[in-house]
């Protein structure tokens, strides 16, 4: 079955991918949203056992590994080291970054949320008064081209062969986001799924407008 763009997903509260619901033969929901590959095949194994209840461990995330790498980066961190191939030619480094505040965003053509998200990131682009945008995608640069014939992506536009920069950030989701300085530590934490983001939209707004009432205000004291 395929949505036009995400209707269905609206209609059951499903942000992301992939997520999952368990209906019975009366209609109605067996167990809370199931969220994650993990947890949908625990509950697919138990479906197909006929279990008259699923046990609460198998439709549970898995813990999160103690690993170091994959602890996402947090408010203060210094972005480490990249270099991603850009769309067009050349490469986006670290470098390019630094001396501005920049708003980098992680991104797949084949997510909803993300591509829901684009506009917003295009008027934030535009604003002088906002961080830049660039971007760091997934997949095949011809997605992208496609994607670009629709929706307007005025930002620099990098990609990631598989997962490797968004290891060394430590958050291996899409979408997400978050606020580099221009000494290259993050202003914010990763901001994870469309909502969230959304949100730090927001911030980043009432912060430009926050700026302008102190400024109103010492105009006003001076006069």
């Amino acid at each position: 079955l395929v949505q036009e763009r995400h209707e269905v997903a609206d209609l059951y509260y499903a942000s992301g991918t992939p997520m999952a619901y368990l209906i019975g033969n009366d209609g109605l929901t067996e167990i809370n949203r199931i969220e994650g590959a993990q947890a949908i095949l625990g509950v697919a194994l138990a479906a197909t056992r006929q279990l008259e209840r699923v046990p609460d461990q198998w439709h549970q995330p898995l813990p999160p590994t103690p690993n170091p790498i994959e602890i996402p980066l947090r408010a203060g961190d210094l972005l480490p080291d990249l270099t991603v191939e850009r769309l067009g030619g050349g490469q986006l480094t670290q470098n390019d970054l630094a001396g501005k505040r920049t708003l980098l965003f992680m991104f797949d053509p084949f997510c909803a949320p993300c591509v829901n998200l684009l506009p917003d990131f295009a008027r934030i682009h535009a604003d002088s008064r906002q961080p830049d945008v660039a971007m760091i995608a997934r997949r095949d640069p011809s997605h992208i081209f496609e994607l670009a014939r629709e929706i307007d992506m005025p930002y620099p536009i990098a990609f990631q062969d598989n997962w490797e920069i968004s290891r060394l950030i430590g958050a291996q989701v899409v979408p997400a986001a978050f606020i580099v300085g221009a000494d290259l530590r993050l202003e914010s934490e990763i901001a994870v799924g469309q909502q969230v983001i959304a949100d730090l939209h927001r911030r980043l707004r009432q912060e430009h407008a926050d700026r302008r009432l102190v400024s109103l205000s010492a105009l006003l004291q001076r006069r």
